[in-house]
């Protein structure tokens, strides 16, 4: 497998699955308006915190599995067998909960929420399997498939029925849909569940679902917990402000999606070097787009939200830059998370997590009862640092570990120039309209890369992804 090019094919697709994404949260923010596009944002809050419950870290161990050397043909059906098992158990006690507590927003979608729990983790499942299958590049367009799908068909549903359940059918949808196009692609044989399979895998989960349950607790967690403290406008707010966060991560993730089963198969050869320099490089991909995009945001955080979504919005501006910071951070994790789980150490993985996955939700408690939306976003940044730290500190006894220290300052030094000559700019350029607001972005992009691709060192290093 090509890591460059799997991780450039990646990028693009989930370029057009963010630009998707942000187009439907963008026409969906100005005809629900707060209040009921948070209650969408809490059901798909709910969904990935279910689903915890429902995966128990097998669709990772799935990627594992497939990706060495002497993988049984039984792994996929078993992992399947072991997934409709758990979904099922979670729908049942799901169900009952929510039927005899009459709990709102949640109660209303008690029977689409067990439906999307099946639709999201088959999915997951079948794409995972793609990927242990080293065709990663083949998952790429199906994810932008889903966004796509949803935008489209959520539209349709809003016209005609301008409530949250428009868009929860509409993900429904989307995950149906991919998963009828992933069972046609996936070449994984199924076959009769053994316990050897089964064993092999959950001896993977055990440590895997650490850091699965902290991926979602993460994403989901606050958004939970503003939705109970503070409000579900309050969620619509914040959602705004993490959605165009996370739309930074584009090349990070592809990165963390392609570097994964390349360094299993490494590893099972024992081919370390490559691994060790694999790293460096995947490293400065992760944070060379992140960088500049939490400078751009410290100048134009306010500018963009009211002009996309609405003065609406507006608090969202300052939890905005504080959640982008922590972006920068997020690059450099996810690189390290793919790095242990390669090396099938999910077990030191873990005690990093558990660490930061306590702090989160004791931060996001604390935060978010003193500070709102605010306190959520500091508290996310916080909690993604420590973890990050610790999963470097427990990383480098495991190979010879190098952070690219000299592209890093010169991606710093590409967006400090990039930021000052954008500051000049707001005083001949509008800042009260869309299209001045597109203008600064695009302008700062130019410089960026300008200004990055200038240093010998920096411009091998993105030659390499071509």
């Amino acid at each position: 497998m090509d890591v460059s090019r799997s991780t450039v094919n990646i990028a693009v697709a989930q370029i057009v699955s963010k630009v998707a994404g942000l187009v439907g949260t963008v026409l969906f923010a100005r005809i629900l308006g707060p209040e009921k596009l948070g209650t969408y944002f809490i059901f798909q809050a709910s969904l990935g915190i279910l689903t915890i419950f429902t995966d128990f870290g097998i669709s990772g161990a799935l990627v594992k599995r497939l990706s060495e050397e002497d993988s049984s043909e039984a792994v996929f059906g078993t992992a399947v067998v072991l997934v409709t098992g758990l979904v099922l158990a979670t729908s049942v006690i799901v169900s009952t909960v929510l039927n005899w507590s009459d709990i709102q927003p949640y109660s209303k979608f008690t029977n689409v929420l067990v439906v999307g729990l099946f639709l999201r983790e088959y999915r997951i499942l079948l794409i995972n399997s793609l990927r242990g299958e080293l065709r990663v590049s083949v998952t790429a367009p199906l994810e932008a498939l889903q966004k796509i799908a949803w935008l489209i068909l959520g539209f349709l549903f809003v016209t005609l029925e301008s409530e949250a359940i428009s868009l929860v059918y509409a993900l429904l949808a989307g995950n149906g849909l991919v998963i009828l196009i992933s069972v046609f692609l996936s070449d994984a044989p199924i076959r009769r569940p053994t316990k050897t399979a089964a064993i092999s895998l959950i001896d993977y989960a055990k440590y895997n679902i650490v850091g699965f349950v902290e991926g979602h607790l993460r994403q989901w967690t606050d958004t939970l917990l503003i939705g109970a403290i503070v409000g579900q406008s309050a969620v619509g707010a914040y959602e705004i402000a993490w959605r165009i966060a996370s739309s930074v991560m584009i090349f990070p993730a592809a990165i963390q999606i392609s570097v994964l089963p390349q360094i299993s198969s490494w590893d099972t050869k024992d081919e370390k070097q490559l691994i060790e320099d694999l790293i460096p490089q995947s490293l400065f991909g992760s944070f060379a787009l992140v960088i500049p995009s939490f400078f751009g945001v410290v100048l134009l955080s306010g500018e963009i939200i009211t002009q996309l979504f609405g003065d609406s919005y507006l608090a969202a501006s300052v939890p905005l830059i504080i959640l982008m910071f922590g972006k920068i951070i997020s690059a450099v994790e996810m690189v390290l998370k793919s790095l242990l789980s390669g090396l099938d150490k999910p077990d030191l993985r873990a005690k990093a997590v558990v660490i930061g996955l306590v702090l989160n939700i004791l931060l996001n408690v604390v935060f978010i009862s003193a500070f709102g939306i605010l306190g959520a976003a500091v508290a996310t940044t916080l909690s993604v640092s420590l973890t990050a730290g610790i999963t470097w500190w427990l990383s480098q006894p495991l190979i010879n570990l190098r952070f690219p220290r000299t592209e890093f300052v010169y991606s710093v030094i590409a967006s400090t120039v990039m930021l000052l000559i954008l500051f000049i700019l707001t005083e001949y350029i509008p800042m009260d309209t869309w299209y001045g607001v597109a203008m600064m972005i695009f302008v700062g992009a130019i410089i960026y890369i300008t200004v990055i691709l200038l240093p010998q060192k920096t411009r091998r290093a993105v030659l390499w992804y071509t």
